[in-house]
């Protein structure tokens, strides 16, 4: 009996606990909220990419920034935006109207999507990276990590506008257990080297490398 009250009084003040701290979390969290929750429960993956705007509660974004992707001469534009700890990016007409979404998957706090480069991959083919900070995650260990997506479009038609999930290129390490720290950035270049007229994406770092093949209508191979 004595053994269960104690038992019983351990578990009220881990309760007690856990409810004061929640109620120290800043209010200025909150827009993370959805992320960690989802990030615990392993329902990050799993997120409905088509859910109503209405369920987000906060939302900021980035202003329009205009090229033209179709050589039309008319600029189309990139918008980022930040949703309730969810990373988003937009492709609007000339017209402002949303031609595109794609939600980026971030793998801890600060994620942002912060430059956008391009390279034509052949004469019918751009593709536009996308360098994108995955977030920080501190525990036992540091972990700090950036992607590549490969944003393309076939023939200057925006309706095959399609992104690819590419490598990571940046990482930041650091096991306090084991005292052991490290930092990797890997180099990207456009280069065919196969001889048929469509440039590949080659990721190295000292003696490691790979390969990406664009195999059209957004995908692609890697080797």
């Amino acid at each position: 009996m004595l053994k269960y009250n104690k038992l019983m009084k351990n578990k009220s003040f881990l309760i007690l606990c856990v409810v004061f701290f929640v109620g120290l979390l800043p209010k200025a969290y909150g827009q993370d909220e959805r992320f960690t929750r989802k990030l615990l429960s392993g329902d990050l993956t799993r997120i409905d990419t088509l859910q109503s705007e209405s369920n987000y509660t906060y939302k900021v974004r980035s202003g329009y920034y205009e090229l033209d992707l179709n050589g039309d001469s008319r600029n189309e534009s990139f918008v980022i935006e930040k949703k309730d700890g969810e990373d988003w990016f937009h492709v609007y007409s000339y017209k402002k109207k949303r031609l595109y979404s794609y939600k980026l998957d971030p793998g801890g706090f600060n994620s942002r999507l912060y430059r956008i480069s391009t390279r034509k991959l052949s004469s019918s083919t751009t593709v536009y990276i996308l360098h994108y900070f995955e977030g920080v995650n501190r525990s036992l260990k540091f972990r700090a990590q950036a992607r590549f997506y490969f944003l393309t479009i076939d023939g200057n038609d925006l309706s095959t506008l399609a992104t690819y999930k590419g490598p990571a290129y940046w990482e930041e390490f650091k096991s306090f257990k084991h005292n052991h720290y490290h930092q990797r950035k890997y180099v990207l270049t456009a280069i065919d080297l196969n001889k048929d007229g469509i440039k590949e994406l080659s990721l190295s770092y000292n003696q490691t490398k790979r390969v990406f093949f664009y195999d059209g209508k957004g995908s692609w191979l890697r080797f």
